[in-house]
């Protein structure tokens, strides 16, 4: 599941599967529907692929 953290000034609410999750300012929950003015995503530098998993690699582009 996508992670996000609150980059607001006060708590604010997100929902995760339709389910309804409040986040305290800095606070990082699991979220797939949130305002992008309250909440960023946070992503794992050691998440190369971008498959929400640590390591792994991206496809070569293809050499013109």
């Amino acid at each position: 599941m996508p992670k996000v953290k609150n980059i607001s000034t006060g708590p604010r609410g997100a929902y995760l599967k339709g389910v309804y999750a409040e986040a305290d300012p800095g606070e990082i929950i699991e979220a797939d529907d949130f305002a992008p003015e309250w909440f960023e995503p946070v992503i794992d530098p050691l998440d190369h692929d971008g498959n929400g998993k640590k390591g792994g690699a991206r496809k070569a582009k293809p050499a013109e």
